[in-house]
């Protein structure tokens, strides 16, 4: 190959990367476009702040300082989003997000302040019946015997609840749309011969960490980690 033939390709390869590196620079960026509209969730002591874009399928969560971008992913409810390795997870359901970064949740619990309830007035001198519990992986309990579990919040900060066997009683605290129970005590009596659901009542009590009013008047308690609801009819006097 002659001397010119050679310079003739090098000459040519070049004028391409030259080409391939105009084309590459102007060419226009993909970017996510979020919405100007902003939703804060809140512990008492913690905050953070996610945008959605338009097609509701990608999230901008924002965290002490720093931001991360985030794609939907499967979730067997709410709304769960998460990088390409999943090492940061943030879910959103019924006004309560939960944000994980590799694999340790450093906020959950966390209200939508736009959904959040004022205080605990809601809730004081209320009493209800306990219809079902509805588990995310579309398990169902009811009671067995209608009628017997109850819960009844008191002014004072305290409750009381009947159950097949017992009467359980303690303390709860309300934050907005964050309720919890405290530790939880009751009579001692001896349970009757059938099943009885009490240990089970009370344990889905213990693992509340928040309610909503159905706009069909029902108390939902919501169960930590997104594992489901207790549902509550109005128990009228």
């Amino acid at each position: 190959m002659t001397t010119r033939k050679v310079m003739l390709i090098i000459g040519l390869v070049a004028l391409m990367a030259i080409v391939y590196w105009f084309v590459t620079i102007n060419e226009p960026v993909a970017t996510n476009v979020y919405t100007p509209e902003t939703f804060t969730f809140s512990t008492q002591e913690q905050q953070l702040t996610v945008q959605y874009d338009v097609t509701g399928t990608k999230a901008l969560v924002k965290f002490d300082g720093l931001q991360y971008g985030l794609e939907q992913a499967m979730s067997a409810s709410g709304a769960r989003f998460t990088n390409s390795d999943e090492s940061i997870v943030f879910w959103e359901h019924q006004g309560e997000a939960r944000l994980e970064i590799n694999g340790q949740a450093v906020i959950e619990g966390a209200r939508d302040q736009d959904t959040a309830m004022p205080n605990a007035d809601i809730l004081q001198n209320t009493a209800w019946q306990w219809t079902q519990t509805l588990y995310s992986n579309d398990d169902i309990i009811a009671p067995n015997q209608v009628d017997a579990f109850t819960l009844t919040f008191i002014d004072d900060g305290s409750f009381t609840a009947t159950t097949d066997c017992n009467i359980l009683f303690g303390s709860y605290e309300v934050e907005q749309n964050i309720v919890s129970f405290g530790s939880i005590a009751g009579t001692k009596m001896a349970c009757p011969d059938i099943e009885s659901q009490e240990t089970v009542f009370a344990n889905m009590l213990e693992e509340t960490n928040g309610y909503v009013l159905t706009e069909e008047g029902m108390l939902a308690l919501t169960l930590k980690y997104d594992t489901g609801s207790v549902m509550f009819s109005p128990l009228v006097p």
